[in-house]
């Protein structure tokens, strides 16, 4: 998981072919973009969660 977020990184135990590795990359800098944030969990139990968060902005009154 340290890599997650990481362009092109890959765990040793998955070597498919399949996918650029951008994925998560470019949804971390959009989220960076607007001021907001992405996470990861992963369990056993709960299984894994992404979260991303983007501050709600109001304009004009």
């Amino acid at each position: 998981m340290p890599l997650l977020f990481e362009a092109f990184a890959r765990s040793e135990a998955d070597q498919r072919d399949e996918g650029l590795g951008l994925g998560h990359y470019i949804e971390l800098q959009i989220a960076r973009a607007h001021n907001g944030t992405s996470s990861v969990t992963s369990t056993v139990e709960s299984g894994t969660c992404f979260v991303s968060r983007i501050p709600a902005r109001f304009i004009g009154a």
